[in-house]
């Protein structure tokens, strides 16, 4: 749950979900090279997913331009979200802290 990706499927067509995935509106994935950047709500990453059929392929995108050495960061929460959501996303999904 701590390294997975959850892929929103509202926008893909009904021809293309399971019964199960349609019922729900997303899926869970695991990318490994993506689940090693660190969070920050202000993160220098984006990324998307391909459809279905295109295997959910996961594209990251920087934002800014990265400086040698700099860390790449994406936001494990929705950027657009309150303080308060994305803190309690953050506990429930990932497990953190907030003091």
């Amino acid at each position: 749950m701590v390294n997975d990706f959850e892929i929103s499927l509202q926008d893909k067509s009904t021809e293309e979900l399971s019964t199960n995935a349609s019922e729900h509106g997303n899926v869970r994935g695991l990318f490994a090279l993506n689940s090693m950047p660190n969070h920050d709500c202000l993160a220098n990453t984006t990324h998307t997913f391909g459809s279905s059929k295109e295997g959910f392929v996961m594209t990251v995108k920087a934002l800014r331009d990265i400086k040698a050495g700099e860390d790449i960061t994406h936001s494990y929460a929705e950027p657009m979200n309150t303080v308060l959501a994305r803190q309690t996303i953050l506990q429930m999904g990932k497990f953190f802290h907030v003091s």
